[in-house]
This record gives C-alpha cells, structure tokens and sequence, in this order.
C-alpha cells in the first residue's frame, strides 16, 4: 500500500477512535518509517479541533447575546418572539425561556463537537455561526435604531428591562 493510502486510511478510519487507537496508529507509520508524515497529520487534527471548538464557543457567545438581547427588546416592547413554540416558553417567563434556550443550543453544539469529524457537522458548525453572527448583527442594527430615533442610553435601556 502506498503511503498516501495508509495516511488517507489514517485519517478516516481515526474520526472515532481515542487517543490510544491513534497513537497505535502512529506506531504503524513509525514502523514504516513515515512518522514525521504521520504526525503532521495528527497535527492538522488537532488545528481542526481547535477551529471547531472556537467556532462553537463562537456560537454559544452569539447565543447569549442573543438570549439577553432579545429579553431586553421584547420587555421594552422593540421586538416581539417570532418563533411560536420559543414564543410560548417566553409567556411562561424569563427564566424558563433562558434556561430552555441555553439547554437546547448546548445539546446541539454537543452533538455537533461529537460528530465533527463528519462533513455534513462541520458545515452545520460553520452554517450556525454564520447564522447566529447574523442574528447578532441584527440586534446591534435594532440597538442602534433605538437608539438613534429616541433619547435613550444603552444604561437606560438595560435598566428598563
């Protein structure tokens, strides 16, 4: 087998192993004397994790200025809930709605982390962020409004809600 084959099996065959099964691997490439190929390969893992990982933290920073975003406008009256079912979580409260919200968004950047070696995970990674920066960029843009067309501060519009 060629060595590009062995480091395409590498790379595929490793998406669900542990660190063990992968390090046995690496032995593999030592014992052909591909090693130093072998551990760029695992390098380029490991910078993918750590993009992945930034991207989902990235998600769960833009989820929350979200969710304090969006209880702020709907208790000043600037917005209202366009979901229907997070609508009638808001209607039970604040709190319910926060914690629903939270809870949802972690289990699926969750299950995204878990099967981020898949293709299809990795655009959802990068589709969701790009969706949240959006809605985040949507809210600065409300702020904004807000503030431009009345004599509110952002103090006040913090108080206020």
């Amino acid at each position: 087998m060629s060595l590009l084959r062995h480091i395409h099996l590498f790379i595929f065959e490793a998406k669900n192993e542990d660190c063990c099964c992968v390090l046995m691997r690496l032995q593999m490439f030592r014992k052909k004397g591909s090693v130093t190929k072998a551990i760029r390969v695992f390098r380029q893992f490991d910078s993918i994790d750590r993009w992945m990982g930034g991207l989902l933290i990235a998600i769960m920073i833009f989820n929350l200025i979200d969710l304090f975003a969006t209880i702020i406008f709907l208790q000043t009256g600037l917005v209202y809930e366009a979901n229907p079912f997070m609508s009638a979580v808001l209607n039970v409260g604040s709190i319910p709605f926060a914690a629903y919200k939270i809870i949802i968004v972690s289990m699926g950047l969750w299950f995204l982390w878990k099967c981020r070696r898949y293709q299809l995970a990795t655009c959802g990674i990068i589709i969701t962020c790009l969706a949240y920066f959006g809605v985040v960029l949507n809210h600065a843009y409300i702020l904004r409004m807000v503030l431009a067309h009345t004599d509110m501060t952002v103090s006040s519009l913090v108080q206020f809600g």
